[in-house]
């Protein structure tokens, strides 16, 4: 099978309205998460804590990161707080749920850092394809159309509800906005979207399906309706919402649940000879992918870890590497 490697990066994060302003973040020990709106719906629900993509009317930058610019306007310092003016027009902007903005601005990204943009209808356009899911994708607008719909029937319903909600259509407007012919995949497999995505975008390659991928995950769930129902369910950290860069910590001994965030990270996989023969930057191998299912429960993973496990056995075996041999 062909090799497969990533030749550029994109995202929008917590951290920052680009890679850069994420990459400093993380660098400088920053989490990205922020108290929840101070509302009435969220003063009610026990979990205060969320990754929130930093806009000018949030408070989520509060706290530098080293080379940040210095501006009178801070709304306007592009990279560090999200505007969808940056990328889309207005009319865009009505089509399309805010996943699919925070998709389309990563995969902008991504597509400049790999310096790929092949002309409509070439073969480079026609060997490109897109593998991008969202777990929930965007939680307003269902909640505002079904308020709507309650309120004054299906005539009041917009025409753009059903193609705004559909998680496919995200991979969908990629396509449509750089005329990519290749293989057009969506997944929604919750917390492990992303994952799955790029690995499923990679075995596209290496079958010979497609030459170049777009591949990442989205999501813009943060709404009261949905805090609602994973607090509900108890999954979500409480215990730090005085502390909200404290909460998330899935490996320690006093976690208490996840954080609820919002974004999408987007990579461009390619093959291997094709990218050298361009001569792309290099960021790195896909040498294995490997997936499994616990089998066990709705939301809890087995306590012994087994489903894990078969996934890194089964990615290691793809890659033909030993588990000593990994650092």
């Amino acid at each position: 099978m062909r090799r497969v490697v990533i030749t550029g990066l994109g995202a929008v994060t917590p951290l920052g309205a680009s890679l850069s302003r994420t990459w400093r973040g993380i660098v400088a020990g920053k989490s990205g998460l922020a108290p929840t709106p101070d509302t009435e719906e969220y003063r009610a629900i026990p979990s205060r804590v969320a990754g929130l993509v930093p806009t000018a009317s949030r408070e989520s930058l509060k706290e530098p990161v080293p080379g940040d610019a210095v501006s009178e306007d801070n709304a306007l310092l592009k990279g560090q707080l999200w505007s969808a003016d940056e990328w889309l027009s207005g009319a865009d902007q009505r089509r399309m749920a805010k996943y699919t903005q925070y998709a389309i601005a990563a995969a902008d990204m991504a597509l400049t850092d790999a310096g790929w943009d092949p002309k409509p209808g070439s073969i480079g356009a026609q060997d490109t394809g897109v593998c991008l899911g969202s777990g929930i994708g965007n939680f307003e607008e269902i909640y505002d159309t079904s308020v709507t719909y309650h309120k004054g029937g299906y005539k009041k319903v917009s025409p753009l509800f059903v193609p705004k909600l559909l998680i496919n259509l995200a991979a969908g407007h990629i396509s449509m906005r750089h005329s990519f012919l290749g293989p057009n995949h969506s997944v929604s497999t919750a917390c492990t979207t992303g994952a799955h995505s790029i690995g499923d975008a990679a075995r596209f390659i290496a079958f010979g399906d497609a030459t170049v991928m777009v591949a990442g995950g989205a999501e813009s769930c943060i709404h009261p309706l949905a805090f609602s129902g994973f607090a509900r369910s108890r999954s979500l950290s409480t215990a730090y919402n005085s502390t909200p860069s404290s909460a998330s910590r899935p490996f320690d001994s006093g976690r208490d649940g996840f954080v609820m965030g919002e974004g999408a990270g987007v990579m461009v996989l390619e093959e291997l000879e094709h990218a050298k023969a361009r001569g792309a930057q290099i960021y790195a191998e896909v040498l294995g992918y490997g997936s499994s299912a616990d089998a066990y429960h709705m939301t809890a993973p087995r306590e012994d870890g087994a489903g894990a496990l078969l996934a890194m056995r089964r990615a290691l075996r793809a890659a033909g590497v030993k588990p000593r041999e990994v650092g």
